[in-house]
């Protein structure tokens, strides 16, 4: 055994110490190039498309969060509910669950909070007086502009990288990657 190497155990065998040389993006080639070797009959290109949108958008998402959204009070998934309520209207909580990817009681924290700091109110559904909407307040529409205006400066600057027609092309292969059966399926089990 070599000193890059981890001790084999009695069920595995030695494997190779990681040695540097990679970072965040260049991982994802790492890794095509591995399971090329460890896992040769698997689809190591669905891996790394996968791999990278999931990289992408995390290290998106973390960005506007730390450099924008944090700054300002506020968490992602915070700024995902005003964003939401602003640009769609109001709506039960169930609603804003399904529109922001998030979960009924992550909705309901985030509503307890914005209450409480007057940027969103609770109102009677007009169908039914039992229910209540989820309604943004002057200055959680105020909030919501000035935080989308500056989020926009970034997705500008991200998106600068492609030409018009390769953002284009992207939505496109965006919007048929989440149109496919495993992502509807996964869409329904929420």
């Amino acid at each position: 055994m070599t000193n890059q190497d981890t001790p084999a155990t009695q069920d595995t065998p030695p494997r190779p110490r990681y040695s540097g040389g990679l970072d965040y993006w260049n991982f994802v080639d790492h890794v095509r190039g591995r399971l090329a070797a460890e896992s040769p009959d698997s689809d190591h290109a669905a891996t790394a498309v996968i791999l990278a949108l999931v990289r992408g958008a995390s290290t998106f998402s973390n960005t506007m969060e730390s450099t924008i959204h944090r700054p300002a009070g506020r968490s992602w998934a915070g700024y995902q509910l005003l964003y939401t309520l602003w640009l769609a209207g109001d709506m039960y909580p169930s609603e804003a669950a399904t529109l922001t990817g998030m979960s009924r009681a992550a909705v309901s924290g985030l509503t307890a909070k914005m209450t409480e700091e007057g940027i969103l109110t609770k109102v009677p559904a007009p169908e039914d007086g039992r229910s209540h909407l989820l309604h943004l307040t002057d200055a959680g529409v105020t909030e919501a502009r000035t935080l989308y205006e500056r989020q926009n400066t970034q997705e500008t600057r991200w998106a600068d990288a492609l030409t018009p027609e390769e953002r284009s092309i992207l939505l496109i292969l965006m919007d048929k990657l989440l149109s496919g059966t495993a992502a509807t399926e996964a869409r329904q089990r929420r």
